[in-house]
């Protein structure tokens, strides 16, 4: 019987079924080459032994993820929340995760927040996109009509 707080990694899986941990890895993740019956078995015992693959292991070995960051000026905004929960819906219908940083409109906060979604040899975010949505003073005199 397994520990409650451990966690089922391939390798228990391989050792149960008697197969490498490459098989393992292969059948959970429906590789053409890996027989039916044995990729059955793989996904029944993965579930009977309640595996969950661990994303950020998998993230390690391909330094990639499926994480996509924003840095945005400020989120309290009717116009921003609008674009974050948009862009929300349409990473989250590809596959991926959205995190979302804040600067509040400081170069400093911006980079940190930068360098915390790209940590080196590991892309947190595979892509990071900075919004710049600063708004010139001129804005403020064309909308009140004082502009000359």
């Amino acid at each position: 019987m397994n520990q409650p707080d451990k966690e089922i990694t391939i390798y228990d899986i391989a050792k149960k079924l008697n197969l490498s941990a490459a098989t393992v890895s292969r059948g959970l993740k429906d590789h053409p080459g890996i027989n039916i019956n044995t990729k059955k078995r793989i996904l029944e015992a993965a579930a009977e032994m309640g595996y969950s693959s661990n994303s950020f292991a998998s993230n390690l070995r391909s330094k990639r993820s499926n994480i996509i960051g924003v840095i945005v000026p400020r989120l309290n905004s009717i116009f921003m929340s609008d674009v974050i929960a948009g862009m929300e819906q349409v990473v989250n219908d590809a596959g991926y995760t959205l995190i979302i940083g804040q600067s509040l409109e400081s170069v400093q906060k911006e980079a940190k927040n930068a360098r915390a979604m790209l940590v080196t040899g590991l892309k947190v975010c595979w892509c990071l996109y900075l919004m710049i949505l600063r708004v010139l003073s001129i804005s403020n005199h064309l909308l009140n009509g004082t502009f000359r």
